[in-house]
């Protein structure tokens, strides 16, 4: 009879199957039977003798035979579950073995033997696949077992072994990069491993990047000094100095005529292996983007990978044209970087094409954007006589051939202003990595520590991620601080001056950057792009359109698309529908100065304000529709835009200032923003002194962000002066929401001692005005609560729900949400804190919403009384018209309040079940506004 089949997996975890099917986990009574059965199954011969075992096992109890019978029996209890004979484990002269008649199969031995496979057939994509194996780790769960760190070596072993060797054949396959890529995780856990750092630094090499080959090379030196105060062996060094010299690439591909860098090339690492598919799928592909983005740099690192990674055995050639004035020395300028002669009596492009022809080459067309239509037509000849050349270009605007790849280049990576600042994390982003690096050079003490990170990653933010403006930044390191620099980035155009060796002129500056670009602008993209300023934040072509359209021969929207063709704007997608455009920081600068240069300013500041405050009002979520949902995203997409708007309605049209803060205040108290949205609004309240038809909405506004922020002793002298202004209304609805606002803040206020004659004065005058007497007896209500009288607030609120069936379902927003927050709570004679409150932000609703809310204030007045039947209806009537009208807010509101029901039963568990018990009272409450 053949032995039954056992599979033991202990890569990544650990599992058992008999004949395919698994040992349950939960069949494993006792941990140490695990251990025993992944000790032999690692064993040589899966045996073990059982003194053996018992030192690994339990070597603190010292030999003990009693601990041993007891895993065996377990082993073989669980092993049963899945059918396997008693023999599977075989104590026998002193002996312990794991399938001693054969049949057992371990992960492990599978691996070694698809190792030794993959390394006779020099396959690098299997070595690969079994390092990555190796790296899930030999049974995790046991990482600090004594008796596992041999084979846990081991298998660390293998995966170094499988990496060494893959990498030379992924080199030589032109896959320098997996090559690195796998070679670098395992430095970083083998940081003085020699032989891994050198297959490092070729595997760099190979791809293109020397500079990160030199790194590797000094960060091994500084390990070895730091660890051993020892240095890397010769075969290291030697290695070393033929990276400085350049002499390292076995694999250059043919010659190279670039630009040598000066300084070391960081980051871009997923760029140019996208880069270097596109190249190798296209024959032009065109890097687009703004000056200072770092363009040609890419290139040439792009094309250096492309070397090594395709044949040109006529190598990598570089053609500068940005010393080219004259659109007809492009073809001529392209010869004579190339090395060709050309005859007089051809064509000068037709001469170039002819000599190229029968040629393998890269060539690196740079700086075309002031000569487009030239070297358009030089690429395009190229193209279609030169079937061996790959073009990769470099222009601010695309070429616009056919079968050319557009390629913009993305800024650095920035820090992302909601995570925490750590010195440590910010060094994964690349512009801090480009900002330290530049700054190291400028003064080599510099260092980035916890108390310059967040100036750093500020500066990389306002910048944008452009790597000319951070290398600008940076290079001030040698005589100012950071915060010293991020002083300068409100004037970064001309502050920023160059202080490194070899910039171009035009790159001197980050003004002489952008004029560069201003220069080639047509008439109608010169006129556009200074109005561009106005807007903060972004903006849309609808903004555009209406704010900054006059006097232009073309459609807004061509004369902005070219903007964005010329690297001038940026455009982002905002969700499926709309498109969003900006403007980078430094660039924002340069066209205010030529706005202001212009005359057209402050026309184009009062057409912004009068479009965003428009705007606001159009999206007010308390003058829409009588069913309120949460304030517009529109808000918080152009806050910046707004918030100049407002600055500069307050100058020259406050009450629009006024209109649009009343607008927006819901939005900033959603956000968080009370102290900003407050600030807004006394500002404006304090320039329109004459009263007018929205100050109660303003100040019943200011009232809620001062109780926000805990200021409760404002609110009655905000509620006394809306009362003032409603005694002078001849409309009585108003009249009326005046007195019941000023009530509601009274109580707000906890001003006991007036509440009553207040309440009882507004009652007569609301008379006849169904929605706010709905309000106002919803208010009586709570404060009956508040006082501790649920009976008395019972009759109120169905007095409430009768004056809502009375009001029109159509009529705006009128109706305050407020409740109560229970601070403490009585439990067995016990006080205990419940902090039962909601998290709804300054909501005003109209019929429909307000009768659910009502419901929920019903529900806490019978809970208060016992009647736990009827607040549970209550609380279902209430859910269900929030979730008829899609009130996400809402929802939660009367969910959180089911909630506290449920816990007042002691029913944490429980969800739609009727409660029969009864509940501890409030002992503490105060009042919300919501």
């Amino acid at each position: 009879m053949a032995p039954q089949r056992v599979r033991i997996r202990m890569l990544g975890g650990f599992d058992v199957h008999v004949d395919g099917v698994a040992v349950p986990a939960g069949a494993w009574r006792l941990s140490k039977a695990r251990s025993l059965l992944k000790l032999l199954a690692l064993a040589e011969g899966h045996s073990m003798h059982r003194d053996a075992l018992v030192d690994a096992l339990w070597p603190e109890l010292g030999a003990s035979t009693n601990n041993l019978h007891q895993a065996l029996h377990a082993a073989r209890r669980a092993l049963a579950v899945a059918g396997t004979a008693a023999d599977v484990l075989r104590l026998r002269d002193g002996v312990v073995a794991l399938c001693p008649d054969g049949g057992l199969e371990t992960d492990l031995q599978v691996l070694e033997a698809a190792f030794d496979k993959a390394l006779a057939a020099a396959d690098p994509d299997l070595l690969l696949d079994i390092a990555a194996r190796c790296a899930e780790g030999l049974l995790p769960e046991d990482r600090y077992e004594d008796w596992v760190s041999p084979y846990q070596d081991h298998i660390a072993d293998l995966r170094r072994a499988a990496v060494l060797a893959a990498a030379p054949h992924l080199i030589t396959q032109g896959r320098a990069y997996d090559a690195a890529a796998a070679l670098e995780p395992l430095a970083e856990i083998r940081p003085v491993d020699e032989e891994v750092h050198r297959a490092l630094m070729l595997a760099f090499d190979a791809a293109g990047r020397r500079w990160d080959a030199v790194a590797v090379y000094e960060s091994l030196r500084s390990r070895l000094d730091d660890e051993y105060a020892a240095a890397p062996d010769v075969q290291t060094t030697t290695l070393y100095r033929r990276l400085l010299t350049g002499q390292a690439d076995a694999l250059a591909g043919g010659l190279h005529h670039l630009a040598g860098p000066g300084t070391r090339f960081l980051g871009r690492r997923r760029e140019i292996e996208e880069l270097v598919a596109l190249c190798t799928r296209n024959r032009l592909v065109t890097l687009s983007g703004p000056g200072g983005a770092g363009k040609t740099r890419l290139a040439v690192e792009v094309a250096r990978v492309l070397a090594k990674t395709s044949s040109y055995p006529d190598g990598l050639w570089m053609v500068d044209l940005s010393g080219v004035r004259d659109a007809e020395l492009v073809a001529a300028t392209a010869a004579s970087a190339l090395e060709l002669t050309l005859s007089g009596s051809r064509p000068t492009v037709a001469a170039l094409t002819a000599q190229l022809a029968a040629r393998e080459l890269v060539v690196v067309l740079d700086n075309c954007e002031h000569v487009i239509d030239a070297a358009a037509t030089l690429v395009r000849a190229i193209i279609q006589d030169c079937p061996g050349i790959t073009v990769l270009a470099t222009s601010r605007e695309p070429l616009h051939l056919p079968g050319e790849v557009a390629w913009r280049v993305p800024s650095l990576r920035v820090p992302d202003p909601s995570e925490p600042i750590d010195s440590s994390h910010l060094m994964r982003y690349e512009s801090v990595q480009l900002f330290v690096a530049r700054a190291q050079e400028a003064a080599p003490a510099f260092r980035l520590d916890d108390d310059n990170a967040r100036v750093v990653a500020h500066m990389c933010q306002r910048l944008d991620g452009l790597p000319l403006a951070i290398e600008l930044a940076a290079a001030q390191a040698a005589y100012r601080a950071p915060k010293q620099i991020a002083a300068l980035l409100d004037h970064a155009l001309t502050a920023l001056a160059s202080r490194i060796r070899d910039t171009p002129d035009r790159q001197a500056t980050l003004a002489a950057t952008v004029s560069w670009s201003f220069e080639l602008l047509d008439a109608d993209e010169r006129q556009l792009f200074p109005r561009l300023s106005v807007f903060a934040g972004g903006f849309t072509l609808e903004a555009a359109e209406q704010i900054a359209s006059d006097g232009m021969a073309r459609p807004l929207a061509d004369v902005l698309a070219g903007l964005v063709d010329k690297s001038l704007v940026l455009a982002e997608t905002l969700g499926a529908e709309e498109a969003r455009y900006r403007l980078h920081e430094f660039v924002r600068q340069y066209a205010a100065q030529r706005l202001a240069q212009s005359g057209e300013a402050l026309n184009l500041q009062r057409r912004h304000a009068d479009w965003y405050c428009d705007r606001a009002e159009s999206v007010d979520p308390d003058q829409g529709a009588p069913v309120v949902s949460e304030p517009s995203p529109w808000f918080a997409i152009e806050r910046e835009n707004l918030r100049v708007a407002m600055a500069h309605a307050l100058k020259q049209m406050p009450e629009r200032a006024l209109r649009a803060a009343i607008a927006a205040w819901r939005s900033w108290m959603a956000s968080g923003m009370h102290a900003e949205g407050l600030q807004w609004l006394r500002r404006a309240l304090a320039a329109c002194p004459e009263v007018s038809d929205v100050h109660v909405r303003a100040l019943f506004a200011t009232a809620v962000f001062e109780v926000r922020l805990g200021r409760m002793e404002e609110a009655a002298p905000l509620g006394r002066s809306i009362a003032d202004i409603g005694r002078h209304a001849e409309d009585p609805l108003r009249r009326a929401e005046a007195a019941h606002l000023h009530c509601l803040l009274s109580w707000l206020a906890a001003e006991w001692d007036t509440m009553d004659r207040l309440l009882d004065t507004a009652e007569r005058d609301l008379r006849g005005v169904p929605p706010v007497r709905a309000a106002h007896d919803h208010l009586r209500a709570l404060v009956a609560l508040s006082r501790g009288d649920p009976e008395a607030a019972l009759p109120r609120l169905d007095d409430a729900l009768g004056w809502l069936a009375e009001t029109p379902r159509d009529v705006p927003p009128f109706f305050s949400v407020c409740t109560l927050a229970f601070s403490v709570g009585r439990y067995d004679g016990i006080t205990m804190p419940i902090f039962e409150e909601t998290m709804l932000v300054g909501r005003r609703v109209g019929v429909a919403q307000a009768e659910a809310y009502v419901l929920c204030t019903r529900a806490l007045a019978a809970r208060a009384s016992g009647r736990f039947g009827d607040a549970a209806e209550a609380l279902d009537r209430s859910l269900q018209v929030f979730r008829s009208l899609g009130d996400r807010a809402g929802e939660a509101f009367a969910l959180a309040q089911r909630g506290h029901l449920h816990r007042t039963l002691g029913e944490t568990a429980a969800s739609d079940a009727q409660p029969t018990s009864g509940p501890p009272s409030p002992t503490s409450a105060a009042p919300r506004c919501r």
